[in-house]
């Protein structure tokens, strides 16, 4: 009975013993297992590598994209940033990364950059011109600042705020289009940005910040929306007669004319698109016809049945014989004007000429169209091959005075088409249309 207790008691330490080992294994796989997750989560939160590639200077992060970090500042000339570095897409320009550089004058950025950041072309002072891609969505505060010789700026459609100081002290900057979709112009955005007269503020936008316009020189502002939150001096410094336009009925502007923040306040100007038609057709506008400036409208231009358009002006400028004219931003009143003329369908007489030749011998062809205006007939040579008629090349004659003449000659005996149609001319205001066809059977020997 001691020896069985024995034996028992011995098997159970085994079992537990082999359980503490199973145990343990799990134990040592599950704190190999959570070292390298921390391994990798602390690998995963720094850079992957950084990179050269003249002139630019690179980090590619874990998630395979690049920020361009920095550009050789002795950098000149147009720059067109590749849309890949090390092979892998360009998402990002880093802060600073061209500062400074002030021998560039031009500089494209690629598709799938989202987002520039702040400073990174500040003191640039030869850059002249820049184009973004409509995936950046993000400028950073003083992006252009001190770019003394940029002149003009189209900015990303994405954009929804103006980061302060972006343009700061670019004093040839004189044309800027504010994007449809922004909502906030930051502190000295445009501060000393001296070349600057006009501006126009979307309706999107619903907040100024302080000294964003100071010392500029904008002279007329125009709001298309509701008043905005203005920030102190905002136009401060401005030329003397700053006058802020607004369209009437939008809100919180006061009494217009008048004065908001302490700014004097006009209507925007109502300008009119007149049309003008000639006798046998139309010019209409499918947009508004009138409206306060800005406003884009397209005008038609529609000939009546057996008429066409002979020749469309804008302000007794001609612009040819168009069917449409598209007019966007408008800032002026406008006149546009049309003449029409009619359709002549002609009819080209039968086709004559000898009716049997021999083979490589002259065959002279002849025919009228009536009425007849200037213009070309064309005979298309038809060969019969077994059952089959093949074309066998084509000629053209000249119209004169209604009447044409060609010669030709034909290789193949057997049976032959010529086929003559008028194709049509112009002269003043007649459009002369393609004709019927004539056709000839020749037989050659």
């Amino acid at each position: 009975m001691e020896s069985s207790h024995s034996a028992a008691g011995t098997g159970s330490i085994q079992t537990e013993a082999r359980s503490r080992s199973r145990a343990s294994g799990r134990v040592i796989v599950v704190a190999v297992a959570f070292a390298l997750t921390a391994v990798f989560a602390l690998a995963s939160a720094q850079p992957a590598f950084a990179d050269y590639s003249a002139p630019y200077t690179y980090t590619v992060y874990p998630d395979h994209t690049v920020g361009l970090d920095k550009c050789d500042p002795d950098a000149a000339g147009t720059l067109n940033i590749p849309s890949t570095l090390g092979g892998y897409p360009v998402t990002f320009i880093d802060h600073g990364a061209f500062f400074n550089c002030t021998e560039i004058t031009t500089v494209t950025i690629p598709a799938g950059v989202t987002d520039v950041a702040f400073n990174s072309f500040m003191y640039c002072t030869n850059l002249k011109s820049i184009s973004f891609p409509n995936t950046i969505t993000a400028l950073g505060d003083g992006v252009f600042a001190y770019c003394s010789h940029l002149t003009s700026v189209d900015l990303p459609d994405g954009l929804t705020t103006l980061q302060s100081g972006m343009f700061d002290h670019c004093s040839a900057l004189s044309t800027v289009d504010i994007p449809g979709r922004c909502t906030s112009i930051g502190s000295f955005a445009f501060q000393s940005c001296t070349s600057l007269s006009t501006i126009t503020i979307p309706p999107s936008v619903s907040d100024v910040g302080q000294e964003a316009f100071k010392s500029s020189g904008v002279h007329a502002a125009w709001f298309r929306g509701d008043a905005p939150t203005i920030g102190t001096d905002a136009f401060a410094g401005t030329p003397a007669g700053l006058t802020i336009y607004v369209i009437p009925g939008n809100a919180s502007w006061g009494t217009v004319p008048g004065t908001w923040n302490g700014y004097t306040t006009a209507p925007w100007p109502v300008y009119t698109i007149t049309p003008v038609a000639g006798v046998h057709g139309h010019v209409t506008a499918s947009g508004p016809a009138t409206g306060v400036a800005g406003f884009n409208t397209t005008v038609t231009i529609t000939p009546d049945a057996g008429y066409h358009i002979v020749n469309v002006t804008l302000d007794g400028v001609s612009q040819g014989a168009i069917a449409s004219y598209r007019l966007n931003n408008v800032l002026g009143s406008h006149t546009i004007s049309a003449t029409f003329g009619a359709n002549v369908v002609s009819t080209i007489t039968r086709l004559s000429g000898s009716s049997s030749v021999r083979r490589n011998t002259t065959l002279k062809l002849s025919g009228t169209v009536s009425p007849g205006g200037p213009g070309r007939v064309t005979i298309t040579m038809k060969r019969k091959v077994g059952r089959t008629w093949r074309s066998a090349g084509s000629v053209r004659a000249t119209v004169v005075n209604g009447a044409y003449r060609c010669s030709v000659k034909l290789a193949y005996r057997g049976s032959w088409r010529m086929v003559a149609v008028y194709a049509g001319g112009v002269s003043g205001p007649t459009t002369y249309r393609r004709s019927t066809s004539s056709t000839k059977s020749v037989t050659v020997r």
